[in-house]
């Protein structure tokens, strides 16, 4: 996946991009560049030999692993929330972030500062708006099935960062917050697929930090989400992991099957 969240500053209406951070920004990217492919460490002969069949393997069946099935979630848990994308936020337009599947605005500042064949792969990307990145690239991917009896993998597409960011501030109450996840839990268990283990071949995308879906005790931050009994099985794929929590899922590097 190729998403940056390289906003500098920003007020109610214009974000600025001062030229220094570009350049740096790119400085940066180059060195990271060489290094990773120069310093490579050489394989002994058994792993090179484990590598080469796992290779002709995938050679002959990208999916071996397993193919995934994306449910049809009804609009109100991720197609309009992108449609009101004016409400995400209650200081500002979401509507620039949510644009080109998720990655936002082009970042047409960097022509004539990337080499001309990258600028046009750059992108202002807000990191919370990785639910509909996710989502986009597995209804794209290879080993999409449209079969759900074949599929390993069950994609729950419920945008709930961007549901329940609506609900952080001002006068909302947790039922406020609560009140999407607990209609899609509902509706998901009543899907025939997920009693085949209780939901735990089910993954989903959570757009903000792992924080901000459980709450707990005395505190009113955020929703209750991952804590209630619906998702004690379902993994995450999440900005900000909790490192205790074997079902968050945040390295970068664990998102390589999207790409």
């Amino acid at each position: 996946m190729d998403f940056k969240d390289t906003k500098a500053f920003s007020n109610s209406s214009t974000r600025y991009y001062p030229t220094w951070i570009l350049i740096l920004i790119v400085v940066l990217l180059q060195i990271y560049l060489i290094f990773t492919t120069t310093c490579s460490v050489p394989l002994s002969p058994a792993t090179a030999r484990e590598r080469g069949q796992l290779s002709n393997t995938a050679a002959g069946d990208p999916c071996s692993s397993g193919r995934v099935f994306v449910y049809d979630l009804p609009p109100i848990f991720n197609k309009q929330l992108l449609e009101n994308c004016e409400s995400l936020d209650p200081w500002t337009s979401r509507c620039d972030d949510v644009s080109n599947g998720g990655f936002g605005r082009r970042a047409t500042e960097l022509v004539g500062v990337v080499p001309d064949g990258l600028a046009p792969t750059w992108y202002w990307s807000e990191q919370y708006m990785l639910e509909p990145i996710i989502h986009n690239r597995i209804l794209n991917h290879k080993c999409r099935t449209l079969e759900p009896e074949s599929a390993t993998a069950f994609y729950i597409p419920f945008y709930a960062g961007l549901s329940i960011g609506r609900f952080l501030w001002q006068n909302h109450t947790t039922s406020d917050r609560d009140r999407d996840s607990e209609k899609l839990i509902k509706w998901v268990q009543d899907q025939p697929y997920w009693n085949r283990s209780n939901g735990g071949d089910h993954f989903i995308t959570l757009g903000r930090l792992t924080w901000d879906f459980k709450r707990w005790g005395n505190n009113e931050w955020g929703s209750s989400f991952a804590l209630m009994p619906g998702m004690k099985n379902v993994a995450r794929l999440i900005v900000e992991r909790e490192p205790s929590d074997p079902l968050d899922i945040a390295q970068i590097g664990e998102f390589a099957f999207l790409v």
